[in-house]
């Protein structure tokens, strides 16, 4: 079963699906539905274990292959070359009477 966190920034939860209150930073063990509708709040609850994030990655859709994400892709060239920037273009005005 998936454990998930209270990370809320005002402290103790009350969570009525639960019938519990949790305190600060209190991790509880929920059935994988519960976490199912718990883990969408993501300003007050937050995965801790193995099981609780594959439910949270689902539930935000993110990717099996999310090491490969343009922010941190690898260098294709080992890292010496700079990607390549393409150049500004200027449009020059012609003057007038010339």
């Amino acid at each position: 079963m998936p454990i998930i966190k209270n990370v809320c920034p005002y402290g103790e939860l009350d969570v009525p699906l639960l019938g519990v209150f949790l305190d600060a930073d209190e991790e509880i063990e929920v059935k994988d539905d519960v976490a199912r509708r718990l883990l969408p709040q993501a300003e007050n609850y937050a995965p801790v274990d193995a099981a609780a994030r594959a439910i949270a990655d689902e539930i935000f859709g993110v990717p099996e292959s999310a090491g490969e994400t343009p922010a941190n892709k690898p260098d294709t060239d080992g890292g010496t070359e700079p990607d390549p920037v393409p150049p500004a273009t200027t449009r020059r005005r012609r003057k007038s009477g010339s």
